[in-house]
């Protein structure tokens, strides 16, 4: 086994692990992880911080997600992703895949908001009045990238928010599946 190293940082990528299956109590660790994305966000406070989202039992019982990224460059990544992470020691691999199955978000407002250099990857939303949103605060880049979307069938839904973006601010969105949406993006 080999520490995948942060290539911006020096220092070994910092993963925090989320399981809504796993005995209550645990530390984000990934013997341990914490049960909820809500106390997943109060661990994940430093840029570069990934958050790496089990199925567990998602499809029946959806992660409740009103996600706020709450530093710079954080990655948000639900299991089965086919995303690469790049490493200073290694080639890029991909460390997220898992059982290949999304994990399931919901939401009664926002369920993710978007932050300067965010990465969203692999995840079903469900039932959120909004899925995904950024505003004006985004300023650089943010990627979402393989996401399935599915509104709440009622009018004003929307899948993908984006408000007051300014000039040079790059929100990208790709291999996307938006359904039952009154307003898509």
């Amino acid at each position: 086994p080999v520490v995948a190293i942060n290539p911006v940082t020096g220092d070994p990528w910092n993963v925090i692990h989320v399981n809504n299956a796993a005995p209550v109590g645990g530390t984000g660790t990934a013997e341990a992880p914490v049960t909820s994305l809500a106390l997943a966000q109060g661990l994940a406070t430093n840029p570069y911080d990934i958050v790496f989202v089990r199925e567990g039992n998602s499809a029946t019982n959806p992660y409740a997600s009103n996600w706020q990224f709450q530093a710079d460059n954080q990655l948000l990544i639900g299991e089965g992703s086919s995303l690469e992470l790049s490493s200073a020691n290694a080639p890029p691999q991909m460390y997220f895949i898992g059982t290949g199955k999304r994990p399931v978000l919901t939401s009664d407002a926002t369920a993710i908001e978007l932050r300067n250099g965010a990465v969203v990857d692999h995840f079903r939303i469900e039932n959120a009045p909004v899925a995904i949103a950024a505003d004006a605060t985004v300023t650089g880049t943010a990627n979402v990238n393989d996401m399935q979307i599915s509104g709440t069938g009622v009018t004003g839904d929307a899948g993908i928010v984006l408000t007051g973006l300014q000039a040079g601010a790059d929100v990208n969105f790709y291999n996307m599946v938006l359904n039952r949406m009154d307003l898509g993006l």
